[in-house]
């Protein structure tokens, strides 16, 4: 609204659609990478910390968030805003601009991979 004064869906020129959603995700982005690190520099065991990858592109946790009780113990890496916002932000605009049926998903919130695991496709059950 703050931008052009209406909203995301009456806005008429797709590249300023796709611009706002940039924008957004990257809002998205940086609020994520302050809440880990701020909730990474109060863990009492430095071992145990959150953080980000040098690249800023996942945050490792040694769990997998928000599930705390896993039998297999492991750091497991989970997808940042830049990457998962930026898939939404694709489908978003292939459905406002192209008119494309948009299935809503829980994209960016299938949990992390576990990191000795091997590659295990989020949302899949991992084996006991």
């Amino acid at each position: 609204m703050r931008a052009w004064g209406r909203q995301p869906h009456e806005i008429a020129d797709p590249m300023n659609v796709a611009l706002l959603l940039r924008k957004c995700a990257t809002v998205w982005q940086n609020m994520a990478i302050n809440t880990i690190q701020s909730y990474g520099a109060v863990a009492l065991d430095p071992s145990r910390r959150v953080h980000l990858s040098g690249d800023r592109t996942r945050w490792i946790a040694p769990h997998n968030d928000p599930v705390f009780a896993e039998l297999n113990k492991c750091p497991f890496s989970h997808e940042m805003p830049v990457v998962y916002a930026t898939r939404l932000c694709e489908k978003w605009l292939d459905a406002i601009v192209e008119g494309a049926e948009y299935a809503p998903s829980r994209d960016g919130q299938a949990g992390g991979v576990a990191i000795d695991s091997g590659d295990v496709p989020p949302g899949d059950l991992y084996p006991f």
